[in-house]
């Protein structure tokens, strides 16, 4: 919508998948964060969390080389890639990284399921 007013993406759909892999990866993040901590500590970690995450550790200005190990362990990394790729270029060379991106939504998925129905069961 917006988006497309001032950018558009070299190829449209692979960037599409990857924000909503990213955006429903962090809403089940989200969840998660929600079934531990209280309200306002949750919020703040979850306005925290992303934007560490996407604003500064993903940023492809930030870090200028090959990112570090642990920064590869957060949940933004696979799918900023692909966004950068499909964004920028019209080949698609990041499609692995689409796959963990996956991979990491399906983890998290499935755990925000298991924590959702261990906390609703009656008992």
């Amino acid at each position: 919508g917006v988006m497309l007013v001032d950018f558009q993406p070299e190829q449209l759909w692979g960037f599409v998948a990857a924000m909503v892999v990213l955006s429903v990866t962090y809403g089940l993040i989200g969840m998660l964060v929600g079934a531990v901590f209280n309200r306002l500590a949750g919020l703040w970690i979850m306005l925290i969390l992303p934007m560490i995450d996407i604003g500064l550790f993903q940023d492809p200005l930030f870090v200028q080389s090959e990112p570090e190990w642990w920064m590869k362990l957060f949940p933004g990394y696979h799918p900023v890639r692909v966004m950068v790729d499909t964004g920028l270029t019209t080949d698609l060379d990041t499609a692995m990284s689409l796959g963990w991106g996956f991979g990491y939504l399906l983890f998290v998925g499935l755990l925000a399921i298991w924590v959702y129905y261990r906390g609703t069961r009656a008992t």
